[in-house]
């Protein structure tokens, strides 16, 4: 109690002496100190942003650190293209084409067909039988024609293309022919289509043999499916239609200078069968190798080494010959293997014959296996031809793949050709608004009826001195008509024209004397025409007509 009244008595002390306590004057007032009501910091992404900038960084790389100039991806695509084609046409093609030879051979000397019946009579030899396995596996029949249904569409839709972009190029310049008949060679006087664009026309005719080209390679592929296909049936079948197939031989001693013969032919035919197994692998070795070909980071260290080196130089896809040739050498001793291929080739082909020559010629009469021979024969062709069919679809795939894109832009540029040329014709036209086909006066002259009547141009203002009536009236007509030397008037003789009974100026009258009630009335209409313009003034009698300004 006593402390709330001690504590009472202070607070009301200390309230009587602040309103008692008089006003300090303004000049002892202590000045009142600025304060910050708020401190500018900087971010720190903002201060150092190379610290959260990075492959590992906050940001992530920086934008534009891989933005190169469009030289150096032109480059890119050159680099890829003399790499496809070194690498498929010059070495993989080439050793393909050995291969081929290498069928043709076998088939021509009847193997090894002939061997395999003499060396198993019963049953199924082991390599038919891997052979079979592998047809069945890729389901060969379905897989072909599936093949062939891709090729067709791809080929369909490259004719589509081709046509559509063709029927433009005919469009226009039926729109141009129909140009030139209304207003004349003297007046349209733009080039055709042909000469405005001959480098879309020669590609009609390129694409147009590319495609028949194409067509009658399809059409040997198709024949040499349908030649084997009854044989790929059996082969897709199970081992025992397949045997079922090939007909059993009875079993015959064999003598030993014919042993000695089977022998060589089966090691020569070993060894060709391993030179074909190695070039397989080889190939996809090949494959896998250009497939595994970046340039990225080397040409974007060779564009960085051109603008320093050369800072004033714009960099330019020539550029990087050099750079082009150092990383193709790599392939320099693949392309050196196809001849060594070659070479053996031929060392092992002619060691197969000669030793396919002692082996018919040790047999010469024995025709108790000739049937078993016949058919093992035909499975085995048609196991090859297979091989080959598949290797020549997938060359047409890609072939009609890479000319959807030629006629991609061979439909584009016939579009961007044809819309030029209408806006050219429409400026045209638009630039003699007066001009009168030629056939139409060619049609009035004969018919000796004047030209259709025209808005009058207006008149200049009425100059100090008078007018005479020729200039009057010309300034009536169109330019083109007004003129007395008109390209297309006949050069009759005329007699002297009076410009008021005469109002189509461009036109010669045929027969002066001979005028009919109808010229007489459009002479008398024609000539009140020159006399409104000249005066401003219109007579009573005078009809208002439609076409009176």
């Amino acid at each position: 109690m006593i402390l709330f009244i001690l504590v009472s008595k202070t607070s009301i002390d200390v309230s009587l002496a602040n309103i008692l306590d008089p006003v300090p004057p303004k000049s002892e007032l202590k000045t009142l100190e600025r304060a910050n009501m708020a401190i500018a910091k900087v971010p720190k992404e903002v201060s150092t942003p190379s610290e959260f900038i990075g492959d590992k960084g906050e940001f992530g790389p920086p934008l534009f650190v891989k933005l190169v100039p469009f030289a150096v991806h032109v480059a890119a695509s050159i680099y890829e293209e003399r790499r496809d084609r070194l690498v498929n046409t010059n070495i993989i093609d080439e050793l393909e084409i050995l291969t081929t030879k290498i069928h043709d051979t076998l088939r021509s000397l009847n193997l090894p067909g002939s061997l395999q019946a003499l060396e198993k009579p019963l049953g199924l030899p082991p390599s038919l039988t891997a052979h079979a396995e592998e047809i069945r596996q890729a389901d060969a029949l379905t897989r072909l024609q599936r093949s062939f249904s891709d090729t067709s569409k791809l080929k369909a839709s490259d004719e589509a293309i081709f046509t559509e972009g063709r029927e433009l190029l005919q469009a226009e310049a039926s729109e141009n022919n129909q140009l030139l008949k209304k207003y004349g060679t003297d007046r349209w006087t733009r080039p055709d289509s042909k000469s405005a664009a001959a480098k879309l026309y020669a590609q009609v005719t390129e694409i147009d043999g590319y495609l028949k080209s194409a067509g009658n390679s399809d059409q040997l592929v198709i024949n040499k499916f349908r030649e084997c296909e009854d044989m790929l049936r059996i082969l897709s079948s199970s081992d025992r239609d397949i045997g079922n197939f090939v007909p059993s031989s009875r079993r015959v001693a064999i003598p030993s200078k014919l042993e000695g013969e089977v022998s060589r032919l089966r090691n020569s035919l070993n060894e060709v069968s391993r030179l074909e197994s190695r070039r397989r692998r080889k190939i996809e070795a090949l494959r896998e190798k250009a497939k595994k070909d970046d340039i990225n980071n080397s040409i974007l260290t060779e564009a960085a080494r051109l603008e320093r080196e050369y800072p004033s130089q714009t960099v330019v896809p020539a550029h990087f010959e050099d750079f082009f040739e150092q990383r193709l050498s790599k392939y320099d001793s693949d392309l050196a293997g196809v001849k060594s291929e070659s070479d053996e080739q031929d060392r092992l082909t002619s060691q197969l014959e000669s030793a396919n020559a002692s082996f018919v010629a040790a047999r010469k009469g024995d025709t108790s296996s000739r049937e078993r021979e016949q058919a093992l024969q035909k499975l085995e062709n048609a196991y090859f031809k297979y091989k080959e069919i598949v290797s020549n679809l997938e060359v047409g795939r890609k072939f009609y793949n890479d000319l959807a894109k030629i006629v991609g832009r061979f439909r584009d540029g016939c579009k961007a050709f044809i819309y030029e040329r209408r806006e050219g014709a429409m400026r045209m036209e638009s630039y003699v608004p007066f001009l009168i086909p030629s056939f139409q006066v060619r049609r009035l002259i004969y018919e000796k009826r004047p030209l259709p009547p025209t808005p009058l141009l207006p008149l200049p203002p009425p100059a100090r001195t008078p007018t005479t009536p020729n200039l009057q009236h010309s300034l009536l007509l169109p330019p083109l008509l007004a003129s007395t030397t008109h390209p297309l008037s006949p050069t009759l003789p005329t007699k002297q024209r009076n410009p008021r009974t005469d109002p189509t100026t461009c036109i010669h009258r045929l027969n002066d004397d001979a005028a009919s009630p109808y010229h007489s009335d459009m002479e008398s209409r024609a000539g009140d025409q020159v006399r409104w313009a000249a005066t401003g003034t219109r007579s009573k009698s005078e009809p208002r007509g439609e076409q009176d300004p």
